[in-house]
């Protein structure tokens, strides 16, 4: 047996009193140890009923409040508001997607028009992706877009969407969920020479809702049959009024 194995077993036959690893002198000089006051102190039930001034309590036990409710606190003046506000609707449109499409119908509403872009959906029966075109509803604050012009737009900034929450022009399949961003190509007149149209007619033209606009005239459909109010056009004024204009019902 060599020497090395019989130095380990000695080791282990050895008993626990028995030194037998010599350590050198130590290099590193002890740290001395200094007493520090400590500021807790011992529990007083006659101290658990006094009120503890607040010069009494050390700065470093006060908890800081969380930055939420400092933005919440600063956002009530006015130039505060403003910049927080903006930073917030600029955080948002970097990093909320964008859609890019035509527009395919204007004049219908105000500040409101029909946006077409290409979308492609998987058919599980061919299992391939066909292309369709679909249709959105895209808030024009300035009232300018024409037909043909290539924008981009996405969801409403903060800044925009609060107050339109509370109105409840948000939600559903037929409200207005996107706002312009940007014109990429304008049609026809550019968009600096535009001016906002005027959709619909004054005030105080039209007497009646819709489908009151318009005169009538009874037309008879039959003795068994109920009269029915229609029209009244230019070419019946024609032929003498409702007496003679008759109508061939199946």
């Amino acid at each position: 047996m060599n020497s090395t194995a019989t130095n380990f077993f000695r080791a282990c036959r050895a008993p626990a009193s028995r030194r037998l690893l010599q350590h050198g002198p130590s290099m590193s000089t002890p740290i001395p140890r200094t007493n520090t006051p400590s500021h807790c102190r011992p529990f007083s039930s006659q101290r658990h009923h006094l009120a503890q001034p607040a010069s009494a309590v050390p700065s470093s036990s006060i908890p800081a409040p969380p930055a939420s409710t400092l933005i919440s606190q600063t956002s009530d003046s006015g130039p505060n508001a403003a910049a927080a506000l903006a930073a917030a609707d600029a955080a948002f449109l970097s990093s909320t997607f964008s859609l890019t499409g035509h527009v395919s119908r204007v004049g219908t509403m105000r500040k409101t028009v029909h946006v077409s872009r290409t979308v492609q959906v998987w058919d599980a029966y061919l299992q391939k992706h066909y292309k369709r075109s679909t249709h959105d509803l895209v808030h024009d604050p300035q009232d300018i877009l024409n037909e043909g012009d290539v924008i981009t737009y996405g969801p409403f900034p903060p800044s925009l969407r609060e107050p339109r929450e509370q109105k409840g022009q948000l939600g559903g399949k037929n409200r207005v969920r996107f706002i312009l961003r940007d014109v990429i190509t304008p049609f026809g007149t550019p968009v600096d020479q535009r001016s906002p149209r005027v959709v619909g007619s004054p005030e105080g033209r039209w007497v009646g809702g819709p489908g009151q606009v318009q005169k009538v005239v009874v037309r008879a459909r039959g003795k068994a049959k109920p009269k029915v109010q229609v029209p009244l056009t230019a070419k019946t004024e024609k032929r003498g009024g409702p007496a003679t204009a008759q109508r061939q019902v199946a």
